[in-house]
């Protein structure tokens, strides 16, 4: 038997009060459930995957009332992704039934994270609340990790989009003049939190790979203080047939990036609807060979 996911999608528009003191007045724009995209991808699990026979996913959007439902899902580990179409969005909060949190806690080699519960912005695990403000872009939004039984009809997820968000964009150089940067390809550019108590959550970690020119974008990040890094690409983060797995996925990888971040000493405030252009990054980072 297959299974599903089923829940609800909730719009959350800036108030008018913010916006008027803010750089959203001149950004406002209407989104409707049916123009987000929600998906959850299956993750490996033993043997690779190959081109012929990818990871299982599937994908729906939201009806008008919010409603959506992911069927026909075989049995695994499943990644979630919550797509809007509209630049000016990001995804807020994703809350699973604290039952299946925690029959997926026991049945999970990880163990579980522990957050603050507050108020978030991002996909959240299936095991806590995120915190206020993680990054979520169009890479890195597959974030929260569902393991689902044959037959099992996952039901009461609820997820929460939010209006405003920033942008990143900059320029990745040789630190060393009359040296050249290594293929793009082998490059990741990571935004990191700059929040300690955040270290440790997948959730305001992404990840981008520069252009062949040197350049990289954000793009749909919550608004917060972030710490920026470059750095050469994970050794198995390419799979093919599936897009690239995160570094900020594995909790080894996390508390690596978190040193060299602090190490690089790169920091980065993004406010609500404003787009930071023409930030320069060195490689390799400072205290780095």
């Amino acid at each position: 038997p297959l299974a599903s996911i089923s829940g609800h999608l909730n719009l959350e528009p800036l108030r008018d009060d913010a916006t008027a003191r803010s750089a959203c007045a001149a950004r406002r724009s209407n989104l409707l459930p049916q123009e987000i995209a929600i998906t959850a991808r299956q993750e490996e699990q033993g043997a690779p995957r190959t081109p012929l026979r990818p990871p299982a996913r599937a994908t729906t959007a939201p009806v008008e009332s919010g409603d959506f439902t992911l069927r026909s899902m075989e049995p695994g580990r499943y990644r979630l992704t919550a797509q809007p179409l509209d630049e000016n969005w990001y995804v807020r909060a994703v809350e699973v039934p604290t039952a299946f949190q925690t029959a997926s806690n026991q049945t999970s080699s990880k163990p579980p994270a522990t957050r603050t519960p507050q108020a978030a912005t991002g996909i959240q695990q299936t095991n806590a609340r995120v915190p206020d403000t993680p990054a979520s872009n169009a890479t890195a939004q597959m974030l929260s990790t569902l393991d689902l039984k044959a037959g099992q009809q996952l039901k009461g997820v609820g997820i929460r989009v939010a209006e405003g968000a920033a942008s990143l964009s900059g320029l990745v150089t040789p630190a060393a003049e009359g040296t050249a940067l290594p293929a793009s390809a082998l490059l990741r550019v990571h935004l990191v939190p700059a929040d300690r108590a955040q270290a440790d959550d997948p959730l305001r970690h992404s990840e981008a790979t520069p252009a062949g020119d040197g350049t990289f974008a954000f793009k749909q990040l919550a608004p917060g203080r972030y710490l920026l890094l470059v750095r050469a690409a994970a050794a198995g983060s390419e799979t093919p047939g599936a897009p690239p797995r995160l570094a900020a996925w594995d909790a080894a990888q996390r508390a690596r990036l978190r040193l060299e971040a602090e190490a690089a000493s790169v920091v980065v405030e993004l406010e609500p609807c404003r787009t930071r252009s023409d930030f320069a990054l060195s490689y390799p980072p400072a205290g780095r060979k």
